[in-house]
């Protein structure tokens, strides 16, 4: 099977010698005693930043496309999409602030920065990729990160989230849809009004973040502030929005029609400083 797997991880199996992947797992001890040197980390950020720039393509696709479907009042799979939009944005927040997330059996973060080694996350908080960046995320910025500044239900906004998805996808026997769960009842009273639009540009120019952390908005309001912060960590690094022609044509074949709520996200998202 061959796909494109992420830049920093094939250049990281290729400094410890690794021909294949069966050999990666082999030289798991020599990965780990890694140190960095400066030219290592020259290499591999150039690596990070690109990859940075595709996780955040699937993000904003994860989340227009979640927009799409809660003005389709498919709000089940919705939920999933708004999920994985944040999931995939503090994977690009990590990498635009040079932090790499390296899988070898067990996931490590390397800090790109000469005379770091990988770091073992081998604990239940990083049992898997989904715990994994949401907890090195929250290890590193969650004195920074105002999106870290509160609780929903008394868990972590983006735990929270995540147990919406794990709900939708998982426990729950059947999907309500046409008819929302009850953590998207507001979002779909706005629908039912034709006023998302408004309700998103709510979400957006709330100087305080009250709706990421209000259980019944949450959903939808999290990923969009969520969005317009990884941004901002983007353009901090100087690493360019631009999508390629193909995305570009999607985004646009998503919106359809100039003023709408997916064109305000799609906006906000795509270019220019936030």
């Amino acid at each position: 099977m061959s796909f494109e797997r992420y830049r920093v991880q094939v250049a990281c199996e290729r400094l410890v010698g690794a021909r294949d992947l069966d050999d990666w797992a082999r030289k798991r001890s020599d990965f780990e005693a890694l140190t960095l040197s400066d030219v290592d980390c020259s290499a591999l950020a150039e690596h990070l930043r690109e990859d940075a720039k595709d996780i955040y393509f699937k993000g904003v696709l994860s989340l227009c496309d979640a927009v799409c479907s809660i003005k389709r009042n498919l709000y089940s799979w919705a939920t999933v999409k708004l999920y994985y939009a944040v999931f995939y944005f503090l994977r690009t927040s990590l990498a635009a602030k040079g932090y790499a997330i390296i899988r070898n059996r067990s996931l490590y973060l390397l800090s790109l920065r000469s005379g770091e080694r990988p770091k073992k996350k081998s604990s239940a908080r990083y049992r898997n990729d989904h715990f994994g960046t949401i907890n090195i995320y929250r290890d590193i910025f969650e004195r920074s990160d105002i999106l870290e500044s509160n609780t929903i239900d008394g868990l972590n906004a983006y735990e929270w989230l995540m147990e919406r998805r794990n709900q939708v996808h998982y426990r729950e026997r059947v999907f309500h849809d046409p008819g929302p769960a009850y953590f998207l009842n507001a979002v779909a009273k706005y629908v039912e009004s034709k006023k998302l639009e408004s309700l998103i540009t709510l979400y957006i120019d709330d100087p305080d973040y009250l709706y990421c952390f209000q259980p019944e908005h949450a959903c939808l309001a999290l990923p969009i502030k969520r969005a317009i912060l990884t941004k901002r960590d983007l353009l901090d690094e100087d690493i360019r929005l631009g999508f390629n022609k193909n995305q570009t044509r999607l985004l646009h074949t998503l919106v359809r029609l100039k003023r709408t709520a997916l064109s305000t996200v799609v906006g906000l998202v795509s270019s220019g400083p936030t």
